[in-house]
């Protein structure tokens, strides 16, 4: 019986615990954003693809290699935190992750 509660209470707990990994990569994007803006506007940070293609913007020449990490890896947080997000919804109380998802 024992046993069988532990086991309940694990199931209960990690949708929970994914939600909150799936909440902190949310949370550290913008962060991660603002170092990859260290030497560029916001602009030019979040169009620098454009600008590379089109070769338009001259601050972009601005924008070092760790900008450039830091803005892709504010890119890339965001899909991690989703990834979470639904393992959660999958092992979990829609109810229940959606809190945490949410910060409440």
């Amino acid at each position: 019986m024992l046993l069988f509660t532990f086991s309940l209470c694990d199931q209960m707990l990690r949708p929970i615990l994914v939600a909150l990994i799936g909440m902190f990569f949310a949370g550290i994007t913008a962060m991660i954003a603002k170092l990859g803006m260290k030497h560029a506007s916001g602009d030019v940070a979040l169009e620098w693809i454009n600008s590379l293609a089109f070769r338009q913007v001259p601050e972009l020449k601005l924008l070092t290699k760790n900008d450039l990490l830091f803005l892709f890896l504010s890119g890339f947080t965001p899909f991690i935190s989703w990834l979470f997000y639904y393992r959660a919804m999958k092992e979990g109380s829609v109810r229940i992750v959606f809190r945490y998802r949410q910060g409440e």
